[in-house]
């Protein structure tokens, strides 16, 4: 895969929506897809999400990837239903898919799961689980067989029931009526079995066979904990749809490429205006593994290694003491920071050709994340590829990180728009925590036929972890920041308050003497206030104070060199500055209070006039100055232009 530069879309887009592309079911479907899609010239982009949980919200969060779909941007989609394990996936992801279909006419297949008027293609598991039992009855022997199935109704339920009934029937064996049990397709069948099989009145059977191997593990634990040997007491097997975690365990399985490759192409031949069966049942080239839970195999010739964990003192491993990616990311306080550390432990993914990291327009902004009300639970209009780490077309390795790159999510990933030399496929992964949508993560591996593996789903789950670590001490310092400001600002005007002049007024001065610069302290005071206020309300005294701190904050004294302006009081202000100064200087300054005042007055249209009566007390460089003594000579001589200003006015000098 190569990196283009150009935003014309050259190659049509195909959709999969599933959960754990990582899985070998998933993983055979989709190298599959690939194989047909890259073959005719078509990216793949592949939805996923991991294992549900619980917890309501982390679902939200996870399911967030599939909403992102914009079914306008697509030329097909393959949906893989039962893969997505979710109590919300058909009021949320199907719902969604059907509506596509029947109003967009956007061209679809699904894989295991029919929905009316649109193509499925089946897993032939059927001669899978056949297999299986026949190898029961003509290698070991067994004639009274038990079998614990799936979901009533569920189609891989029912192919795989009519499996087991296939091969007890072509061998001339009975299937008695208390030897078939329903369950749940999870590990909470096997109690419930145990107790089923063990209480029935004609005994133990000779072997159990499981619709699928969580089940299988669940009665492999359930038998040991009644003290029932396997395979000595009864004999086990499965069907595996995953690697299972139990080895033991006899079991059969499918490759699932050849489904990924008719439905691709059933798909394909839709976008062209061909026409595919309703229903196409693949078949699959059947794994074995006879292991010691049917008697192939006895425990001493079973390779005990394959049962015991990975070495945890290896330091290659995601899953060791040694990786310290977690630490090192919640360690970070910025995005910047946060995504270089990403960057340094990508490693684990493994010969990806290219990573990139689509965050949501101010996923982690101070303001906008405090306020709940305005919490991201969906991908934000405009998203920002915040990192970006692939290869170009002449093989040159590009890593950027930075938020320049922006694109609109009716786009999904911009990557597919581009012109490459060669297809690719790109499996997308929420960012989130909880509800909390951050963003999106994106990994290709080019035009290999080849899907991230199990370490990619930890991987970006500790990720987001850290992401939302990073948020809350963003918030943090934001906060800490704030108060400290808040604690010497003016909230209306946003000049500094009393306590920021009690904090910086000394220390300026000391400043200017250590400098051997001169200082000037000019002390205003905003007439009339108490009479607008009770005349014309709070609202419009609230205006000539803020009128009043810009014409101090916006006319600066030349040749200062430093410059605060303070409201030290309802209608007292105070600038200090020190630097250059020269009596013209601060004569200019007068005159640009003056000339603002005035402007401000003329164009205001108010009924009252805003003055603002000024004392200035200026000290030199070298001298020792009393901060008190200094703001009492610069009140005299305030209080002197105002009994002027009044005069001047016609204003009764004894009045406020």
């Amino acid at each position: 895969m190569s990196e283009g530069s150009e935003t014309t879309k050259s190659r049509k887009l195909i959709a999969v929506i599933m959960s754990k592309p990582s899985k070998l079911y998933q993983t055979g479907l989709l190298q599959g897809i690939y194989k047909i899609a890259f073959k005719n010239n078509c990216n793949v982009l592949v939805f996923g999400t991991t294992h549900p949980r619980s917890d309501h919200l982390y679902r939200e969060g996870e399911l967030s990837i599939f909403r992102m779909i914009n079914y306008d941007k697509l030329d097909g989609v393959i949906y893989v239903p039962d893969t997505i394990l979710y109590d919300e996936r058909d009021t949320t992801v199907t719902a969604d898919f059907l509506k596509a279909v029947r109003e967009k006419h956007t061209h679809a297949v699904t894989i295991d799961t029919k929905y009316d008027g649109i193509p499925c293609f089946n897993c032939d598991d059927t001669s899978v689980v056949k297999e299986m039992v026949a190898h029961l009855i003509e290698v070991h022997g067994c004639k009274d067989i038990a079998y614990l199935t799936g979901k009533k109704g569920h189609p891989n339920s029912i192919n795989r029931l009519n499996g087991f009934r296939e091969a007890m029937n072509e061998h001339g064996l009975e299937i008695q009526a208390n030897r078939i049990f329903w369950g749940d397709f999870w590990y909470t069948s096997g109690e419930a079995f145990c107790d089923f099989i063990t209480s029935a009145p004609n005994g133990l059977p000779d072997a159990i066979v499981c619709a699928c191997g969580s089940m299988g593990e669940s009665v492999y634990k359930g038998l040991q904990k009644r003290g029932i040997h396997v395979p000595r007491d009864v004999k086990l097997a499965s069907f595996e749809e995953f690697v299972s975690r139990a080895p033991f365990i006899s079991s059969t399985n499918r490759r699932t490429i050849p489904v990924g490759k008719a439905a691709c192409e059933g798909l394909i031949k839709l976008m062209n205006g061909g026409s595919v069966p309703e229903i196409t049942n693949v078949s699959c080239e059947i794994i074995r593994n006879y292991q010691i839970t049917c008697g192939c195999v006895v425990a001493d010739d079973f390779n005990i290694l394959s049962l015991c964990g990975d070495d945890a003192d290896k330091g290659d491993l995601y899953f060791s003491e040694y990786n310290t990616m977690k630490e090192s990311l919640t360690s970070k306080v910025d995005t910047d920071d946060m995504m270089n550390c990403i960057d340094e432990y990508s490693y684990y993914l493994k010969n990806y050709k290219g990573l990139y990291f689509c965050m949501c327009d101010g996923w982690n902004d101070p303001i906008r994340s405090l306020d709940e009300s305005r919490k991201t639970t969906e991908f934000t209009p405009e998203m920002v590829m915040y990192y970006k780490h692939c290869t170009n077309s002449q093989g040159t390795v590009l890593r950027k990180i930075g938020n320049q790159e922006r694109f609109s999510i009716k786009d999904m990933f911009p990557q597919t728009g581009f012109i490459q030399e060669r297809p690719a496929a790109y499996v997308l992964r929420s960012l989130h925590f909880q509800d909390r949508v951050f963003g999106y993560a994106a990994i290709t591996f080019g035009d290999k036929l080849k899907a991230p593996e199990e370490d990619f789903d930890y991987w970006i789950n500790d990720i987001s972890t850290s992401m939302e670590s990073v948020r809350r001490l963003s918030n943090m310092r934001y906060l800490y920041s704030k108060v400290q400001t808040d604690s010497v600002t003016d909230s209306m005007t946003g000049l500094y308050n009393r306590n920021g002049f009690n904090t910086m007024f000394a220390k300026m001065l000391d400043r200017a003497t250590e400098s051997g610069l001169d200082a000037v302290v000019i002390l205003g005071d905003l007439n009339g206030l108490k009479y607008v206020n009770d005349t014309f309300g709070h609202a419009a005294g609230d205006e000539i104070i803020k009128a009043a701190a810009r014409a101090i904050d916006e006319c600066t004294v030349p040749g200062a060199v430093c410059e605060n302006n303070f409201r030290i009081g309802g209608d007292e202000f105070v600038k200090v500055a020190y630097g250059h100064l020269t009596a013209k200087g601060i004569e200019d300054f007068q005159n640009s209070m003056e000339l603002y005042l005035k402007k401000y007055n003329n164009e205001s249209n108010k009924p009252f006039t805003v003055y603002v009566p000024i004392g200035v007390k200026v000290c030199r460089a070298g001298e020792q100055h009393d901060p008190d003594a200094i703001l009492s000579e610069a009140d005299k001589l305030m209080y002197a232009e105002k009994i002027h200003i009044k005069k001047k006015l016609g204003k009764d000098p004894n009045k406020r």
